[in-house]
């Protein structure tokens, strides 16, 4: 997971009273492309305390290891 907190807006109410946590249960992101044994993704999250949106994304170092994927 991330160490420190992005810089992030709400996207409902561009609101950065935002806080960051993850989603439970091993939930993460796995390509389609992915073999059984692949790598898996763990997924960020976070709420807005201002108008409770919640979002998620993956960390800016998880996205980098996927870019270096090729399908």
């Amino acid at each position: 997971m991330a160490t420190g907190t992005p810089d992030r807006k709400c996207p409902c109410c561009q609101s950065t009273n935002l806080r960051y946590g993850s989603i439970t249960d091993n939930a993460c992101f796995r390509p389609i492309d992915s073999r059984w044994f692949s790598v898996n993704y763990p997924i960020a999250a976070f709420v807005c305390l201002d108008c409770g949106f919640l979002g998620h994304y993956l960390d800016a170092a998880q996205v980098q290891r996927l870019r270096g994927k090729t399908p």
